[in-house]
């Protein structure tokens, strides 16, 4: 007789219990919007204002015009509206190229925060244009899109703080966290009952791609990931909604989610502790256009510049002090303009440090080619280097000047503007909001003031189409 082997993944609920993803579907299916934080609620409104604002300031960045061509050559029934460009297109893809526009400047709101420790995330990007795409196909309201998007931040949050996964070990999480959110998003905005859902989920992982690899590479693929996870959502639900099947325990299933793609699962009591009662949900909105990481070095050098009176043509060295982490990161690679600059800025500590401390400003204005290229940051960068943070240092980041005249001038900053000790403001908001409409002019400075009036009122609004005229009513034309 043969031996049988009843396989549980660590992490997993014992048989008499019910299972996470059974606990999660049922939750996602019949939370309502009554029951939501009405704070959390608030915060919601301005992270799909600031997700509109960088759709506006992405618009035109090289890849989304082209992929834009490609999707309208493709056609289709004209579902969801391009945000900035006008016309429709079908759901799946307004949610890609949209999800794309977002993410174009690394600008947009992300990352939470649990028991005081930093939680990196991107999940606003896709969940917020996902639920606009979809809710605006489905002649639903504000009220659903800011349920839907609460409800799969939550989740991508959640699965996130679950997984036994960094960036280091290789694949991106924009493709294998974040589509937990836009599936919740579309399954819930589609009307799945908890069974489609689940089946929903398991299909998606079987849609999961992305590689880190980008970043070290400065490719388009860094954006595209976090298209894909936005098209995958919409794909995914759809297909469950038409009674395909996919992982039985999309989580915890032998060769599911934690097993192939986050090296197990760190903390399975995070999925279900509190559901219903703490949304995790993106609380850093980004002062600067450009990774994360660099935002303190970013602000270093904007002391230097406007506390110190610091001239790029004073200065005979740069020098960025990093903590050991942040010095094996891609942003600490050798800086070199390759196959796309923009990426190869954004994600650069000696490019954005010098740019801030040459401008004395940081904005979607200092990332065209031209401004990449130009020989005064480039001559400039030449005369950076990075090193380890001096000894004694908790934290932070640090940059010294070593001028002509002889001076050495050092700022430290333990924390960055936007960081939970330091955060933006509804008027910095608003401020970077308009200034990427100002830069742009992809939509007049009237209909842009329209739509913050609009958003921020979305739970009133009964169907989309007051907002989604807005968001189609292109000016002239961007000017980037």
């Amino acid at each position: 007789m043969t031996d049988t082997v009843s396989i549980r993944p660590t992490g997993a609920a014992p048989a008499d219990e019910p299972r996470a993803i059974d606990q999660i579907t049922r939750h996602l299916t019949t939370t309502r919007f009554e029951d939501l934080p009405a704070a959390d609620v608030e915060l919601a409104k301005w992270r799909v204002l600031d997700v509109i604002g960088c759709a506006f300031g992405g618009a035109s960045i090289d890849g989304n015009a082209e992929l834009l061509d490609l999707l309208q050559t493709w056609g289709g029934a004209p579902q969801s509206t391009v945000i900035g460009h006008g016309g429709k297109l079908p759901v799946h893809h307004a949610a890609l190229i949209n999800t794309m526009m977002v993410r174009a400047n690394d600008f947009e709101v992300m990352t939470f925060w649990h028991d005081g420790v930093r939680q990196p995330a991107h999940n606003s990007a896709s969940t917020v244009p996902t639920a606009l795409a979809v809710a605006e196909s489905r002649g639903l309201g504000g009220r659903d899109v800011l349920t839907a998007t609460m409800l799969g931040d939550d989740l991508a949050g959640r699965v996130a703080l679950s997984s036994d996964w960094t960036f280091y070990l290789g694949p991106d999480g924009l493709g294998t966290l974040v589509p937990w959110g836009t599936t919740a998003v579309a399954g819930r905005l589609l009307g799945l009952d908890a069974e489609q859902l689940r089946h929903a989920f398991g299909l998606m992982v079987n849609m999961m791609a992305g590689t880190v690899q980008d970043y070290w590479d400065g490719s388009h693929a860094i954006k595209l990931v976090q298209g894909t996870a936005s098209h995958t959502g919409v794909m995914a639900t759809e297909l469950a909604s038409r009674g395909w099947t996919g992982l039985s325990d999309p989580l915890f299933a032998e060769y599911g989610y934690y097993k192939v793609f986050a090296q197990g699962c760190k903390n399975p009591g995070i999925l279900t502790e509190g559901l219903g009662e703490h949304y995790f949900g993106e609380v850093v909105f980004k002062p600067y256009p450009s990774g994360l990481p660099t935002h303190l070095p970013i602000d270093c050098a904007l002391a230097l510049h406007h506390e110190h009176g610091v001239r790029a043509e004073d200065v005979d060295e740069v020098v960025i002090g990093l903590t050991p982490p942040n010095l094996k990161n891609y942003y600490a690679k050798p800086y070199e303009i390759r196959d796309w600059p923009h990426g190869d800025a954004a994600f650069s500590f000696q490019y954005t440090a010098c740019t801030a401390l040459l401008h004395g400003a940081m904005s979607i204005e200092h990332f065209t080619e031209d401004m990449i290229r130009s020989p005064q940051i480039n001559e400039l960068i030449a005369r950076s280097r990075i090193e380890p943070i001096s000894a004694g240092r908790d934290g932070g980041a640090e940059v010294t000047v070593r001028l002509r005249d002889g001076r050495e001038l050092t700022v430290w900053k333990p924390y960055a503007k936007g960081d939970e000790a330091n955060p933006m403001t509804e008027d910095d908001i608003l401020a970077k909001y308009r200034h990427q409409v100002e830069v742009t002019g992809i939509v007049s400075a009237a209909t842009a003031e329209r739509v913050i009036e609009t958003v921020l009122r979305l739970d009133q609004l009964d169907d989309l189409s007051e907002l989604t005229a807005l968001l189609s009513d292109a000016s002239a034309g961007a000017t980037r």
